[in-house]
């Protein structure tokens, strides 16, 4: 009996200490890109957006920085703000690309960016 109690104390120990043992979880990789449209100033422009991923995305969430002197904001889809930052939501299903249209009315002449200052998802 005693030998019994011994070796289910030994395996409760092992589970135990298995238990404890640190898990490596992996995010998933995902690329936000943009369209590079040209247009005169004084006219509308479309950017598209596009998030990929390699696993399936559920939900997306992205704030947007751009130069406010070169670009103004005029509407976009899932997207709110102006003044030099958007931010975009967006859902997938079991799909691994989000896509997303933003429409700036172009102030001056040069190159504007438009770029991630920060983002987050669930896949």
């Amino acid at each position: 009996m005693r030998r019994i109690r011994n070796v289910f104390f030994s395996l409760f120990i092992a589970c135990m200490l298995c238990a404890a043992m640190p898990a490596a979880v992996s995010a998933a990789s995902a690329q936000l890109r943009f369209t590079d449209p040209s247009t005169t100033v004084g006219a509308e422009v479309e950017v598209t957006g596009r998030l990929s991923s390699t696993s399936n995305i559920e939900t997306m969430e992205a704030t947007l920085t751009y130069d406010a002197d070169m670009l103004r904001f005029i509407s976009g889809d899932e997207a709110s703000g102006g003044d030099g930052t958007i931010t975009v939501t967006g859902a997938g299903s079991s799909s691994t690309v989000i896509e997303f249209t933003l429409t700036f009315q172009a102030l001056e002449e040069g190159t504007a960016k438009v770029e991630v200052s920060q983002s987050s998802g669930t896949d």
